[in-house]
């Protein structure tokens, strides 16, 4: 008596994911199968699999492994094996060294193989730039990048109307008075976050609630929070993380160029703190990058330019400072000055 057939062999089976160490494949679900046999890399010994999908860990990076599937009944009944489908495995992620805002080039290091001499760079899912990797050492022209992609400063879009921008914070986030502009929770509010050649960046939707919420709306590693009716402020952050990562090919992109693990380039701004400031004594001091320079301003006047030492460490003497005078400091990279602190002369 025949107590069953033959089952259909698995359709569609695919690489659904894989990192520098492990590969998923799945496929679809057959009818009549209780279980599925697994071949890896050609063996003749089958693994046991009990879902539609099947994960191979501990891997070396740039390794390439293939899998054919088929069907099983409860009767042990076998059906003919899939096509095999093979992957290669990512390159690791690069490491990035320590990177101030408006430095001209991201370093860091990756992995010395011939068939890798690119990396790109994302801020999200947003590609923005390839730099090199030659012989493992990561350089990345970063001057054009930032122009476009760090925020500089943000406005509100309220029902269709974009309010004028306010500059964002230094600590990556950001903050715009919204009290008596947002009334509603039927008001669409959007945050838009400008870069440094001032256009849009990012568009970030406002959730409008009368009572306190957790739904905080994300893009590109940016973020906005829940704005409660009355409160002063909509917040949020602005990315200042980007991903790096190595190309195992050509890097122009293709078929047959695979894309490494993300390894993460944090911007920083540069160290900077200042002193209280005493008008009688016309002192400015404080700290900043080891032997960086300040730029010193009094009322918006830039004055003079004053270099650290070895420790960071500033001071000097500026003249004419008054009580009341606002005295501000911008630590210097490069030809920008990005950070800035400011104190009330007293």
């Amino acid at each position: 008596m025949l107590i069953s057939s033959f089952p259909v062999k698995p359709l569609n089976l695919k690489v659904s994911s894989f990192t520098d160490t492990s590969i998923t494949w799945t496929w679809d679900v057959s009818t009549g199968a209780s279980f599925y046999y697994v071949y890896v890399d050609s063996s003749t010994i089958p693994v046991k699999a009990t879902t539609n999908s099947y994960t191979l860990n501990n891997l070396s990076y740039m390794s390439t492994h293939g899998i054919q599937v088929s069907s099983v009944t409860k009767y042990g009944l076998e059906s003919e094996m899939t096509t095999a489908v093979s992957q290669k495995t990512r390159l690791p992620a690069p490491v990035m060294n320590r990177y101030l805002l408006d430095t001209t080039y991201a370093t860091g290091t990756s992995l010395n193989t011939p068939s890798s001499n690119n990396v790109r760079v994302y801020a999200g899912s947003q590609y923005l730039a390839t730099g090199t990797a030659a012989a493992g050492v990561v350089n990345i022209y970063m001057t054009g990048i930032l122009g476009a992609y760090y925020a500089k400063s943000v406005a509100l879009e309220i029902n269709g109307e974009v309010k004028p921008t306010v500059a964002v914070n230094q600590d990556g986030t950001y903050r715009y008075y919204a009290k008596n502009l947002i009334t509603s929770t039927s008001d669409v509010v959007k945050v838009l976050l400008y870069g440094r050649g001032n256009a849009v960046m990012e568009t970030l939707p406002v959730k409008v609630v009368s009572v306190s919420s957790t739904v905080i709306n994300a893009n590109n590693g940016s973020t906005a929070n829940p704005y409660v009716i009355g409160d002063n402020y909509v917040t949020g952050t602005f990315n200042t993380v980007y991903q790096v990562k190595a190309l195992d090919g050509s890097s122009s992109g293709g078929a047959t160029t695979i894309e490494g693990m993300p390894g993460n380039l944090v911007i920083e701004l540069p160290k900077l703190t200042i002193n209280p400031v005493v008008a009688s004594t016309g002192v400015v001091s404080g700290t900043t990058e080891n032997n960086g320079q300040v730029r010193v301003s009094v009322n918006n006047v830039a004055k003079t330019v004053f270099t650290a030492d070895a420790t960071g460490n500033y001071t000097g003497n500026i003249s004419g400072i008054t009580v009341g005078a606002i005295v501000k400091v911008e630590a210097k990279v490069g030809s920008y000055f990005p950070a800035y602190k400011e104190v009330t002369a007293t």
